[in-house]
């Protein structure tokens, strides 16, 4: 997904691509990885909205702006 300029950090660009996939309903698993609001935007919304199990929900956030070794 590209970004198209939008900031990286919080960004709502990568959370419109995942509405828009034809995902299963609460059966899901998902591995996320990147900036951490973002990942974090991400798995909330599959939790809630899709009504995904949130242990099925693997988070890796590798930064995120201001902080240093998340990874």
């Amino acid at each position: 997904m590209h970004r198209a300029g939008a900031p990286a950090a919080s960004s709502r660009t990568l959370l419109a691509a995942v509405v828009e996939l034809a995902l299963p309903g609460n059966a899901g698993a998902a591995s996320l990885a990147g900036e951490a609001r973002t990942c974090q935007t991400i798995r909330d919304y599959l939790v809630r909205e899709r009504n995904w199990p949130r242990a099925s929900i693997k988070v890796k956030p590798f930064w995120t702006p201001g902080k240093r070794g998340l990874h």
